[in-house]
């Protein structure tokens, strides 16, 4: 690829997400950008408990909830402590994760085919990536678990090529990989299936089954504890609402939905999200040309049976994770990765022409899913801040809300940076509406206003967007 090609299309594929650090886009997942911001926000101003996070969905207990360990919320909120309380600064702290996997994963495809250039292709594979390129400015820890991973699986390849020493901080840093995301913990078996292969010619094979020993131990044991510490809290849900839910599905369960309609989703996700065209182009030429040149070796080297073996257990995650990712882009984050170098590690073999053609069909694919999925909530987002200042005026943090929504796309608890509870129950807002200060009645649920007024009485505060705001006496 030559500068000129990659300067243009550097800049055009970072021209959305850059922007998205000032003005955010909204979409089906920005539910949890606001819930994870609660938590940064929480830990900003009662002081960084990392084994309590707190969300602001609370109800009148003290939001402490089952959650994933906070590893990303508190990272975010030690920056806010000495510049302040803001989305830009959640979202910049994301990005960094991002430019982190850029780097280790771009050196850790440059070590791999021993081109100090390969970098650039990582790169652009990680920019036509739809699952990494918007996961990079959201408020979630998919950014931050990518990093981690690079990190960890760039140490790991050292640890096999350079000094074994390195596996160290290599297994340490895929252990907090897999306290941010459990799925975290598949990048083992790219770590193993190295020392199995290269590893084992230089340290020997009590060596090598030692660290894959200890690489899928350690995770699994890390957040095995986490678990056990963290599912105290459910007792608490009632009132609020936690984090993530995975900690509440067992094996039974998973199997219980196992269908082919699963199966196949797990595998769109894969395959869609994880490889995109661009990949997916590379890979076949690759398979045929490896083929026709009759060298039947070819996925026997280390390092792709290394990323097979990351790939291939992503896939098994994707399975279990059952009716919840079959809707939801960000569960793919951890096989995006994976993928994108394996995708960057064949798009090198591609005649110039057709690679270019490759990557700028899959910028536009990008492009058209950014405007299809974020943009109604990027030209709304003036009006949400609007509203937040409103609110501002007349309450604090302080003074619980009650607000009378279900989730939609952007939950208004979080809209207006308010702690409380959150129902479109009717029946239940009844029942506990005198414990809060104020009620907040959102300009999509106008339908409850009349049997709302019939116990609450008329509204205190008009706000900008015409939702209404009550307050209890």
């Amino acid at each position: 690829m030559t500068r000129l090609f990659v300067g243009l299309f550097s800049f055009v594929g970072m021209i959305l997400p850059v922007v998205s650090l000032w003005r955010p886009m909204a979409g089906v997942n920005i539910w949890r950008d606001g819930h994870t911001f609660g938590v940064i926000r929480n830990y900003v101003e009662e002081g960084i408990d990392i084994l309590r996070p707190a969300c602001d969905l609370r109800g009148l207990g003290s939001g402490i909830l089952p959650s994933e360990f906070p590893f990303y919320n508190a990272a975010s909120a030690f920056v806010m402590k000495f510049i302040g309380i803001d989305w830009f600064w959640a979202r910049l702290t994301s990005f960094a994760f991002f430019g982190l996997m850029v780097w280790a994963g771009g050196r850790l495809l440059s070590d791999m085919t021993n081109d100090s250039k390969s970098y650039r292709y990582f790169w652009l594979m990680a920019l036509v990536n739809t699952v990494l390129i918007t996961q990079a400015t959201a408020i979630m820890p998919e950014a931050t678990l990518n990093g981690l991973l690079a990190l960890s699986c760039l140490w790991g390849y050292w640890s096999v090529r350079k000094d074994w020493r390195w596996i160290f901080p290599c297994l340490l840093v895929l252990t907090l990989a897999a306290l941010v995301k459990p799925p975290g913990a598949c990048a083992a078996g790219f770590v193993s299936m190295l020392w199995l292969t290269k590893g084992i010619q230089k340290h020997g094979w009590k060596a090598a089954v030692s660290v894959c020993v200890v690489a899928f131990g350690l995770p699994l044991i890390a957040v095995g504890i986490w678990k056990h510490w963290t599912i105290q809290f459910a007792g608490n849900i009632y009132g609020g609402v936690p984090v993530t839910h995975h900690y509440h599905r067992d094996f039974a369960m998973i199997w219980s939905e196992l269908t082919l309609e699963h199966s196949y989703h797990a595998l769109k996700k894969t395959v869609l999200h994880g490889l995109g065209l661009a990949g997916g182009m590379a890979l076949l030429y690759g398979w045929f040309k490896q083929k026709a040149m009759s060298r039947k070796k070819w996925w026997l080297t280390p390092e792709k049976l290394a990323l097979l073996a990351w790939v291939g257990l992503n896939f098994v995650f994707l399975l279990a994770a059952g009716l919840v990712q079959k809707d939801q882009t960000y569960y793919a984050a951890p096989v995006a990765l994976p993928l994108t170098i394996f995708g960057a590690l064949f798009i090198r073999e591609l005649p110039m022409q057709v690679a270019r053609v490759c990557l700028v069909v899959q910028l536009i694919a990008v492009s058209w899913f950014w405007e299809n999925n974020h943009l109604n909530g990027f030209l709304k987002w003036e009006e949400v801040r609007q509203v937040a200042k409103e609110v501002d005026e007349f309450s604090s943090r302080r003074d619980l809300f009650l607000v009378v929504d279900g989730w939609g796309y952007f939950p208004p608890m979080n809209l207006i940076g308010r702690r409380g509870y959150l129902t479109d129950r009717m029946d239940e807002v009844r029942s506990v509406w005198r414990d809060y200060k104020f009620v907040y009645l959102p300009i999509g649920r106008m339908s409850m206003r009349e049997d709302l007024e019939s116990f609450v009485g008329k509204p205190f505060k008009i706000l900008a967007d015409h939702s209404l705001v009550y307050r209890i006496k």
